[in-house]
């Protein structure tokens, strides 16, 4: 079943799901935030898989969709904190365990989920895979860690009650 989101926006983790084969959707069923990537030709290196920079380059897009969706559920501040005003995150921390090489012609599928043991009142870590269509197999995975960033005094901070 083929689904048309508008150009310049993002399909809802759902619509994603629903789009997906049955045993990639099988390995990303514990990911509430998913994107679904095309590989590019150019994303691969002079070893003819995908680019470390380009692995990370897609955790990115996994962790900003997690944001968008969460922003398009919640409304409000949330929206502020897409914009990069008042209390948002930055990345403190990221690291990524490759499972098998990534080649072109492929399409990929990021899960992201939030780790509730990591929680804290300025801090949380992401959980990401990253699953291969052609494979059908979980390629990478990684965590980062996000802090409380306060954009407009350019400092440290806690997070809000309602974002928590």
């Amino acid at each position: 079943m083929s689904k048309t989101v508008p150009v310049g926006t993002l399909a809802t983790s759902a619509a994603t799901r629903d789009s997906l084969p049955s045993n990639v959707a099988t390995l990303l069923q514990n990911y509430p935030s998913l994107v679904t990537l095309p590989v590019a030709w150019a994303d691969q290196d002079a070893y003819n898989h995908v680019n470390n920079a380009i692995i990370i380059r897609y955790f990115e897009s996994g962790r900003l969709a997690y944001f968008h969706h969460v922003a398009a559920h919640v409304g409000g501040s949330a929206e502020d904190f897409m914009a990069g005003k008042g209390v948002s995150v930055v990345l403190k921390r990221i690291s990524f365990n490759y499972k098998a090489p990534i080649t072109f012609p492929d399409t990929v599928t990021v899960g992201v989920r939030v780790d509730p043991k990591s929680i804290k009142s300025d801090r949380f870590n992401h959980e990401c895979i990253i699953v291969s269509h052609k494979y059908g197999a979980i390629v990478g995975e990684g965590t980062c860690t996000l802090v409380a960033y306060d954009h407009d005094t350019k400092r440290k901070a806690l997070f809000t009650d309602e974002f928590l």
